[in-house]
């Protein structure tokens, strides 16, 4: 009995103690996440030694992660889980070790006990280099209780402040120093300081003068005449009944700049708009004629001084004429002429990733309203990847329930484990997806605004979302002890034992070429797809399948082993991704669809010239990219100019540290320089722009002697580091405004570049950017402040010369320049005006046609 006693007793204590030690922790935990302050500061980019020569091609960079904890921890029983874009290869401290996990995913976990309120510095070494601090990513998190409880770290949280055009993230430190914001001792980037945007805006408008020919519409009009006069149409537009019925969306912007517009059996006195569908126009005014794509996207508008008048082939003509005539409105007036306008591409495309990210409905219609208005036709919807499955397919509940949401689940059967700064939280808004419903209501959307929606579900590789959703439906009904269903769409080859790493560090994304349930599930998802269009009305007529893959993958997997040995027309592992991207290709082109890849991708086979496939060229220009986008057009491939240099708008506008973006082939893409993108002569852009490095790059001359026309061109936003609709907005726009100039018109100074001298080509360029910044600023920023969206007002260029302050911006007229001298007090520039020796400016637009909220540039500061 005494024994027994002791024994309880002992339990007891044992327990008791156990559960204050608990209830202690998670008190602790919590006042951590609350109140611990975190750090993170590249120390330097140029100073490395030692890095790992098997990784990030042997480049790395220093990095401080200084940690101070509010409130005494343990050194067992927590472990703090984070994002960070390179693996880290070293670590230095007496008090913790990193592991890396997979993808971006780390876990810190101490050796000793730690002490609330002391100064922990933990020398890190990663991989490549870090120049911005969007690199530093949020949600830091504790993980405690045997892996059941999270805490975010507060103090890791992104900051959306008021008045501020992009989020805070205030963990990231200072990047001021040359060795922070450059790569390496060989970059020769230049920041973009107030003196230097000074400088570069002085060199374009110095010859300028307001002479220079107005723009009236973006994109400009091909081919227009008009004179002086001007139709009043203040009592507004009388339509037939019909028109409004087949124009119902361009009718509906029309009346959101405030035309009034009714039935023509409704009132004779408006001014009649008739449309006419045609046969053939009398004139195609561009060089392009033959191409029957682009004459049914080609228009005739005549403004007389009674009436309007549209013709065209095509209803998506019609409708373009429309957009031109809803930019042409000024002071309730048009101005009377003939417009004769057709594109310069057939092909105009935007990408959108909402896979590593998600954005929501009402962020892609408004994006497909601003392609309309913009003449864009082509939505590349970028709806599966590593981190997320966006769409809902029928029968596959596991695709979006547990693809679509990022949380922490070790088991992966709830949902993926954290990357890219998520956050532990199901309920994070950067998870999500698409219904059925959702999707169909986009495609409708889109097609009512002439824009086709190309899907695109990435694979082989970068599919880790379906992988592993795949996977947690495999273990679901392995419990029910339906096996053969369970095998029915896996795509992993569980004893493979193969081991690689993707550009994105994952050891697991790659699905299995091998196995027969893999293309099981990709007709599935494919055929449930097109059942989806048909049922919104609008066929699927493009599949872009990504074809990426991962070097090393498949390597030690017993099925493909097994594969090989049993098809002679392969011999090796290396072979492998072609046979899928061929055999993926051949059963979407079955299907009456035209496949399209990247261009990696697409090298690894030739296609059916009868059945020509879409291939996004992203090749890099400053590596001779012109080269292959030249040998794939000329072996008959519909050919979509992609180049990261100036097309990728998930890059930064400036080289600024303070800039948001990734930057791996570029530091800096802004308006400017996709106003200046010759994709025609792409070797000639060499005479305007500098490698990633800042360093002049000579392009190989060995070009086609004839002029080729490619299908189209196609801007992208990747959103790894795009949290926020509007970061989405603000990386868009205005960048978007000047690729649809480009996408729509070829000025005569691009044909005639290889003739010109830089100075001459640089001198035809700035006086049209001059007219298209003006229409910029007047008409299309204006028009974004009214629909409430987030964009880039570029800061000004400033310098400050025997102690006057110069003032100037990129837009040139316009924009309304200030400084402040004093705290809270902002002046307008008007003028050189003598300046204390520290000053800050910023650049101001407002909509002079409404009562909208101004928006204003990014401060900067002058000394």
């Amino acid at each position: 009995m005494k024994v027994l006693l002791m024994f309880s007793l002992l339990f007891c204590l044992t327990a008791c103690f156990s559960q204050k030690t608990d209830i202690n922790l998670a008190q602790n935990i919590t006042d951590n996440a609350q109140k611990m302050a975190v750090n993170y500061q590249v120390v330097s980019n140029t100073q490395a030694k030692n890095c790992d020569a098997e990784m990030a091609e042997g480049n790395c960079y220093i990095a401080q992660l200084n940690l101070r904890f509010a409130a005494d921890l343990p050194a067992q029983g927590w472990h703090i889980y984070f994002s960070h874009l390179s693996p880290i290869q070293e670590v230095t401290s007496e008090e913790f070790v990193i592991e890396h996990l997979n993808g971006d995913l780390h876990k810190l976990s101490s050796k000793k006990s730690i002490e609330a309120g002391k100064n922990y510095q933990i020398k890190i070494k990663a991989g490549f280099w870090s120049v911005s601090k969007s690199d530093v990513l949020p949600n830091y998190f504790f993980v405690y209780n045997n892996d059941n409880q999270t805490a975010i770290i507060k103090s890791t949280q992104e900051q959306l402040v008021a008045d501020s055009v992009l989020p805070i993230i205030p963990h990231a430190g200072e990047m001021s120093l040359p060795e922070q914001f450059k790569r390496n001792i060989e970059d020769n980037s230049v920041l973009a300081t107030a003196e230097f945007n000074f400088e570069r805006n002085q060199t374009i408008f110095s010859e300028l003068n307001s002479t220079t020919n107005q723009q009236l519409v973006i994109p400009s009009i091909l081919n227009k005449q008009v004179t002086d006069n001007t139709l009043d149409i203040s009592a507004g537009l009388a339509v037939s009944e019909q028109s409004l019925v087949d124009f119902s969306s361009a009718f509906a912007l029309l009346k959101n700049t405030g035309i009034q517009i009714k039935s023509q059996k409704a009132d004779t006195d408006l001014v009649n708009l008739n449309i006419d569908l045609v046969t053939s126009l009398n004139q195609t005014p561009n060089e392009a004629e033959a191409n029957q794509e682009i004459s049914k996207q080609a228009y005739q508008l005549h403004i007389s001084n009674q009436n309007i008048q549209i013709k065209s082939t095509s209803y998506t003509g019609a409708f373009y004429a429309l957009m031109s005539l809803k930019q042409l409105v000024e002071n309730n007036a048009l101005p009377v002429g003939q417009f004769n306008d057709s594109p310069r591409y057939e092909f105009r495309g935007v990408h959108l990733d909402v896979a590593r990210n998600f954005r929501s409905v009402n962020f892609v219609k408004q994006l497909i309203q601003n392609m309309a208005q913009w003449k864009l036709n082509k939505l590349h919807l970028h709806l599966a990847d590593d981190e997320g499955w966006r769409l809902a397919i029928q029968d596959l509940p596991e695709l979006t329930q547990v693809g679509g949401f990022r949380c922490f689940d070790p088991t992966e059967t709830q949902c993926l484990m954290p990357q890219l700064g998520s956050g532990p939280n199901r309920s994070n808004p950067n998870n999500g997806f698409y219904s059925q419903q959702d999707y169909r209501e986009l495609v409708q959307y889109a097609a009512a605004h002439h824009v086709e929606i190309i899907p695109s579900l990435d694979m082989p590789g970068h599919s880790r979302s379906s992988i592993k959703s795949m996977e947690a439906r495999y273990q679901r009904l392995v419990k029910q002890e339906r096996y053969e269903q369970a095998k029915q769409y896996l795509l992993t080859d569980f004893d493979d034992k193969s081991q690689y790493s993707s550009v994105q560090h994952y050891n697991d994304n790659t699905l299995n070429p091998c196995l027969s349930s893999t293309y099981t599930f990709v007709d599935k998802v494919l055929s449930n797809l097109i059942q989806q269009h048909k049922d919104a009305g609008v066929p699927l007529t493009r599949y872009h399948l990504g074809a990426d893959e991962t070097a090393g993958a498949w390597h030690d997997s017993p099925v493909c082993h097994e594969f090989i040995a049993q098809n002679k027309d392969i011999e090796n592992v290396e072979q492998l991704g072609g046979y899928f991207i061929t055999r993926v290709a051949q059963l979407i082109q079955d299907k009456g669809i035209i496949a399209g890849g990247w261009s990696d991708g697409m090298r690894e086979f030739q296609p059916d010239v009868n059945q020509p496939m879409q291939v996004n060229v992203w090749d890099l220009l400053m590596w001779q990219g012109h080269l292959a986008a030249e040998k794939f057009q000329q072996q008959g491939w519909r050919t979509i100019l992609s180049y990261p240099d100036v097309l990728y708008f998930d890059f930064p506008y400036a080289v600024d540290p303070n800039e948001h973006g990734y930057y791996w082939a570029t530091r800096a893409t802004d308006s400017y320089k996709v106003f200046q993108f010759m994709p025609d002569n792409a070797q000639d852009n060499a005479k305007l722009w500098v490698d990633r490095m800042g360093n002049q790059y000579t392009p190989d001359p060995s070009t086609s002697n004839s002029p080729i026309h490619f299908e189209g061109i196609q801007t992208h936003l990747w959103s790894e580091i795009i949290r926020h609709d509007s970061v989405a907005e603000y990386m868009y726009y205005p960048r978007l405004i000047s690729f649809a100039e480009k996408a729509w018109v070829k000025p005569d100074w691009e044909t005639q570049s290889v003739a010109l001298s830089t100075q001459a080509l640089t001198g035809k360029i700035n006086a049209n950017w001059y007219a298209f910044s003006k229409n910029l600023v007047n008409k299309q920023l204006p028009n974004l402040i009214t629909q409430n969206q987030n964009f880039r007002l570029p800061p000004p260029g400033a310098q400050i010369k025997k102690a006057e302050l110069h003032m100037n911006h990129i837009f040139g007229e316009g924009v309304q320049l200030e400084y402040q001298q004093t705290p809270n007090q902002w002046q307008t520039y008007i003028q050189p005006i003598k300046v204390k020796p520290i000053v800050k400016i910023r650049a101001k637009l407002t909509n002079t046609n409404s009562a909208d909220k101004p928006r204003y540039s990014a401060v900067i500061e002058l000394k």
